[in-house]
């Protein structure tokens, strides 16, 4: 398919059930490759080098990807501070602003601090049918109900086995985030994105207003 909208719910759920059952064979062969990362870049505003649409999928070794190891640690050292639990709290306080919904057992959020525009996050206990199901309706909203064409997707998950890290409380997340329009030609990042902090002109209530009406939760 070489619309990159033209995605259906079962189109992304099968793609994301390749993408698991990629990483745990390639995990099987390679004992110490046990970290998993699924991506999606849709359209070259988002990093996308080909425009038809396209999961990709990688496994780490030694220590989880960058921001997910620092989000790891930011939630232990949220608990040893506050004996609290850092993502049932961060859930708790977007949906006591109502940005902050539960869908089908599955944590929705429109982002209180987005990195960019129209950011969404997805909170589950597990990588299941109601979370990718989730990930589809909150895309779905995204695309044709909010005009976001071009957009990054990932997912992030514990390790596929033990470490000698704490993984205790961490959930299964998915981050999706609006890059703009792919004929702008201004890019959406500049210095004050990557060294001081995010310029964002999406209001997440309004997200939130949008997701609330479609997935009807």
């Amino acid at each position: 398919e070489h619309d990159p909208l033209a995605f259906t719910e079962a189109s992304v759920k099968d793609a994301i059930d390749v993408a698991v059952r990629w990483q745990a064979k390639s995990s099987s062969l390679d004992s110490e490759a046990i970290y998993p990362l699924i991506m999606w870049n849709c359209l070259w505003k988002s990093g996308a080098s080909i425009p038809h649409g396209h999961l990709q999928v990688s496994l780490t070794k030694g220590m989880h990807y960058g921001h997910i190891e620092s989000q790891r640690r930011a939630g232990v050292a949220y608990t040893e501070r506050t004996g609290g639990n850092y993502y049932d709290d961060l859930y708790q306080a977007h949906e006591s602003l109502g940005l902050g919904r539960v869908y089908n057992g599955v944590r929705v959020m429109a982002h209180v601090t987005p990195l960019k525009e129209k950011e969404c996050l997805i909170v589950g206990s597990a990588l299941d049918e109601a979370f990718t199901g989730t990930v589809y309706s909150v895309l779905n909203c995204l695309t044709d109900y909010l005009n976001v064409v071009s957009f990054n997707l990932v997912i992030w998950r514990p390790p596929l086995r033990e470490t000698g890290e704490n993984w205790a409380d961490f959930p299964v997340i998915a981050r999706i985030v609006d890059r703009g329009d792919p004929l702008n030609r201004t890019s959406d990042f500049g210095a004050m994105e990557l060294y001081a902090a995010s310029v964002v002109s999406s209001d997440p209530f309004k997200v939130a207003g949008a997701l609330w009406e479609r997935l009807g939760g």
